[in-house]
């Protein structure tokens, strides 16, 4: 369904590298433009992103072994929405 809500892709943007390895910490942003309809809601143009942290472990010659992603994905959810998460009525 993602797919049909950013047709031209929902992008993802490396912000910052905190930590050098094994353990890798980054902050991300993806962001798109939401000219697709999602689920009963219609596209508004808008550009919609959110934000994360993860964690790379990555070995000696720096291939990744593990990656843990968090982020808010209701604040996603709420933009594409305007508010009306379809999944907390």
């Amino acid at each position: 369904m993602f797919h049909t809500a950013f047709p031209e892709g929902f992008h993802w943007e490396l912000i910052e590298v905190l930590s050098p390895p094994p353990n890798v910490v980054f902050k991300w942003r993806h962001w798109g433009q939401f000219k697709g309809n999602f689920k009963d809601f219609a596209p508004t143009g808008e550009t919609i992103e959110m934000f994360g942290l993860s964690v790379a472990r990555v070995t000696e010659d720096l291939k990744i072994e593990s990656v843990e992603h968090f982020f808010d994905n209701s604040a996603l959810l709420n933009q594409l929405t305007a508010g009306g998460c379809p999944f907390h009525s």
